[in-house]
């Protein structure tokens, strides 16, 4: 996609957040006062028609799909990361909050939800399950585990219906970055 001439720009600092919100397609280039990853929140549950949300240059977009979309992804996790420049383009009003990823809500035990969503799982479990059930013809569960420094992100995931799929030798307590359309849990233990 093409990058939009309408723009918002805004600087998001450590523990920070900071909203946009508009209508059609834009661009928001937001300047990070630091280096650290950055949960991207769009809220489009008021949209009809195409919804999308990326970056310039990238090609498996975050978000590529009918509305209502309501989604959490995560950028600038790599060093010397600290300029996200996202587009979002929709038919209808959109909001996109951008926040520093420390700030995402920590869950314990059983976590379930539809959607993509990122949170802290906070457990000393080696292992944990999932289940999921797609939404629909081509989705996708993904899930990047970032546990803590020095730790290699974990990714895992499946194209199709599971219960009670096992990962094990995962590093808990992780950030738990789950992209989809569908609905899932993942339970440590």
């Amino acid at each position: 996609m093409a990058v939009p001439p309408k723009k918002q720009t805004g600087t998001l600092k450590r523990g920070g957040s900071r909203t946009f919100s508009g209508t059609g397609a834009q661009l928001i280039d937001v300047q990070q006062a630091g280096q650290f990853g950055v949960v991207v929140d769009l809220d489009c549950s008021r949209c009809n028609g195409p919804v999308m949300l990326t970056e310039p240059g990238r090609i498996d977009h975050w978000a590529d799909q009918p509305g209502p979309v309501r989604g959490q992804y995560v950028t600038s996790i790599e060093k010397d990361d600290t300029h996200p420049r996202l587009i979002v383009s929709a038919q209808g009003r959109w909001r996109v909050t951008v926040k520093d990823w420390s700030t995402s809500p920590v869950r314990k035990g059983k976590v379930a939800g539809t959607g993509s969503k990122v949170f802290i799982l906070d457990s000393k479990a080696k292992s944990l399950t999932y289940d999921f059930t797609p939404a629909g013809a081509g989705d996708m569960f993904s899930v990047r585990a970032r546990g803590d420094v020095g730790q290699e992100m974990r990714i895992f995931g499946t194209d199709e219906a599971s219960k009670g799929a096992k990962i094990d030798k995962i590093h808990l307590p992780a950030m738990m970055i789950i992209h989809t359309r569908g609905s899932w849990s993942v339970t440590p233990g």
